[in-house]
C-alpha cells in the first residue's frame, strides 16, 4: 500500500464548491480495486484548505488507475481545483489509538 496526499488551496468563496466536487469524484474513485480508501479533510482555522488522502493498494496503483478510462472522467470532475502539492508516501508506522470507536467512512 502507498499513501498519496494532495493539498489543495481554494478561493475564499468557493470551499463549499470543492467539497461538492470531491463528493462526487470520492464516489468515482471508491469503485476502482485500486483504491483502499479516499478521505478529504478540511483545515479548522484556514476553511480554503484541504488535504485528500488516497490509500492505494499498491505502489503501482496511481500509475495504473492513470491508464483507465475512469481517470479522464475523474479528471473533468475535479478540473478547476489546482493541486498545491501531491506526494506518494510507503507508509512507516501506524497505531489504533484506545479512544477510536468505528471506523471513519
Amino acid at each position: 500500500m502507498h499513501v498519496e496526499y494532495i493539498r489543495f488551496t481554494v478561493d475564499s468563496a468557493a470551499p463549499d464548491a470543492f467539497i461538492r466536487t470531491w463528493t462526487q469524484a470520492q464516489a468515482l474513485l471508491a469503485r476502482s480495486p485500486l483504491i483502499e480508501s479516499i478521505e478529504v479533510d478540511q483545515q479548522d482555522e484556514r476553511r480554503n484548505e484541504f488535504v485528500v488522502r488516497i490509500e492505494w493498494t499498491t505502489d503501482q496503483g496511481r500509475g495504473q488507475y492513470r491508464k483507465l478510462p475512469e481517470f479522464q472522467e475523474f479528471l473533468g470532475i475535479v478540473r478547476g481545483f489546482d493541486a498545491v502539492s501531491m506526494d506518494l508516501y510507503a507508509p512507516v508506522l501506524k497505531a489504533v489509538g484506545a479512544g477510536r470507536k468505528e471506523t471513519r467512512s
